[in-house]
């Protein structure tokens, strides 16, 4: 028995041995030996074989050590490192608690662990999520053609109740892929909606009832310029844009940039003038695509290369020379408010340069006010009692100063011719009354005894249509009152006053010097010819001295 377990001994040995030396390259391999060496333990030697090849096994302590294999998608793996092996997965990218279904070593020797997600880049696709309509707190996922729970179909879920995402044919629904069934990305979306030029389409529910392509659907494109949000980002032409221009400040809109300014790159100009122009005011039209910068006067639109030379004292051409060549002389006249006439009454001159300060060259000499800029020919004519226009006249004729016009735009009574055209402080023309009083509610003037008409000819002051007290028309009774009014003052001393308080016309007293006299029981005389009697009946009554039908002059109150 000693012989056998000595051979059993020895094989253990060089079993041991073969697996230390195996060791060196597999762990396998060392595990073998180990395990051989175990075999043969009633050997020493043997046994110490095998401890030496177990001590060789180990290939990896932590995942480093296993690296990361060339993978197709890149990266798309992770090695762990396993009771000493290396073992490599696909990784869950998108952190859904799914690793990727799809990922391919470069090296076909290496095997990766594939996992269950079919779109690890979208942490809402994977095995288990919604794709179907519209549940409790879930969203509805139809019709979108994404298959979101990874099940080989789009839009398959099913509510408990049992609704699925078929469809009805003829139904349309939106949507935002292209015809193909490639979905679209919108940058920006507003309310739920693509902005720009982007939209989303729609399909048709197919006889079959499942939805056919995405009709329609347009998606982000390159920004050009042509002033459209082209690539959906909410933002129009900006940098970056196609066939952007460089624009350059043009001051004097002569298509030629000063001299030394930068051009600026883009589909506009921008929206402040030039840093080299800091006294320049902004004009939006100021900034000109694709122009030269070799204008030697930004401010002068007669200058620029190119420009015809002309005898002014400039160098109209910008070639370093003044008034070469066979040049006619210019005209020079005065204009000191530099409204581009000359003054009139100041002789012009001829020459290639100005006679003195403010001369202008070759324009018209006919500003019958050199002082003030908006008098010229061509100017506006204003109703402010002067010649705006240099024509000869002022205001008379043209805006119909001293004629009739009727007072408050209302052709009626008073008003109707009631006023004179007048010029009004912001140069317009105004309505001025031929008396304060036309055209106020509740005005009527004169005496009961008179003939009581505005300066036209009509009695009805304040406009409304009836010139009397009474409501109705009485144009056969000029300057009557057509009503009586009784009023009843039993309780009033003779020193009392009865006063007028018509309510439609609280004036219709206001010639009387003071309130009327109201004396009781016998009659009085009244006051400016009017008097207030007892009717014999408590009561009183007021109108002209004398008159057997007396006549009331609105409703009269006792004071």
């Amino acid at each position: 028995m000693a012989t056998a377990a000595g051979r059993a001994g020895a094989a253990g040995t060089n079993a041991g041995a073969a697996g230390t030396s195996a060791g060196a390259a597999s762990t396998n391999a060392g595990a073998a030996g180990t395990s051989a060496g175990a075999a043969g333990k009633s050997g020493a030697a043997g046994t110490s074989g095998g401890a030496a090849g177990a001590a060789g096994s180990a290939e990896c302590a932590v995942p480093a050590d296993c690296g990361v294999p060339a993978t197709k998608p890149v990266k798309c793996a992770e090695g762990l490192c396993v009771a000493g092996s290396c073992v490599y997965r696909a990784k869950d990218a998108d952190a859904d608690g799914h690793t990727a279904a799809s990922c391919t070593a470069v090296d076909p020797s290496v095997v990766i662990k594939l996992g269950d997600d079919c779109d690890d880049a979208d942490p809402s696709i994977h095995p288990g999520a919604w794709d179907g309509p519209a549940e409790g707190t879930k969203a509805s996922a139809c019709y979108d053609g994404v298959d979101q729970d990874c099940s080989g179909t789009a839009d398959d879920g099913k509510t408990a109740g049992g609704q699925t995402c078929a469809c009805t044919p003829g139904d349309v629904a939106p949507c935002t892929d292209t015809p193909d069934g490639k979905p679209i990305t919108f940058p920006v979306l507003a309310n739920g909606l693509p902005v720009g030029e982007c939209k989303r389409g729609s399909r048709i529910c197919l006889a079959n009832g499942t939805f056919g392509p995405c009709v329609g659907a347009v998606g982000p494109a390159a920004e050009s310029c042509n002033g459209k949000d082209d690539n959906c980002d909410g933002t129009k032409d900006e940098a970056g844009a196609t066939n952007e221009r460089f624009f350059l400040w043009d001051a004097d809109n002569d298509l030629h940039a000063a001299k030394g300014y930068k051009p600026v790159l883009g589909c506009n100009g921008p929206g402040t003038p030039p840093p080299e122009c800091a006294n320049c005011v902004f004009q939006a039209d100021a900034w000109k695509p694709n122009i030269p910068a070799d204008d030697c006067d930004d401010q002068n639109q007669s200058v620029f290369p190119g420009a015809t030379e002309i005898c002014d004292g400039t160098d109209n051409d910008c070639d370093g020379q003044t008034d070469e060549g066979n040049v006619a002389p210019a005209v020079w006249a005065k204009d000191a408010d530099g409204d581009n006439h000359g003054d009139k009454d100041v002789p012009t001159f001829e020459g290639c340069a100005p006679p003195g300060p403010l001369y202008r060259a070759n324009i018209p000499n006919d500003d019958c006010n050199d002082a003030d800029t908006t008098v010229h020919p061509g100017a506006t004519e204003r109703c402010n009692g002067r010649d705006d226009t240099c024509g000869g006249k002022t205001d008379d004729a043209t805006f119909e100063i001293g004629t009739p016009c009727d007072v408050r735009g209302l052709a009626v009574g008073a008003c109707k011719g009631g006023g004179k055209w007048a010029c009004a402080a912001n140069g317009d023309r105004t309505c001025v009354s031929l008396d304060p009083a036309i055209g106020v509610v509740g005005v009527f003037k004169g005496t009961v005894s008179q003939d009581h008409r505005a300066p036209n000819g009509s009695s009805d002051w304040d406009c409304d249509g009836d010139a009397y007290c009474d409501g109705a028309s009485s144009a056969n009774l000029p300057g009557k009152y057509t009503h009586s009014s009784i009023i009843d003052c039993p309780a009033l001393a003779n020193t009392e006053r009865a006063k007028c308080v018509d309510f439609k016309f609280p004036d219709l007293c206001s010639f009387a010097t003071k309130p009327f006299l109201c004396l009781l029981p016998a009659a009085g005389v009244g006051i400016s010819g009017i008097e207030c009697v007892a009717n014999g009946s408590g009561g009183c009554e007021v109108g002209p001295n004398g008159s057997n039908g007396l006549r009331s002059i609105g409703t009269l109150r006792c004071e």
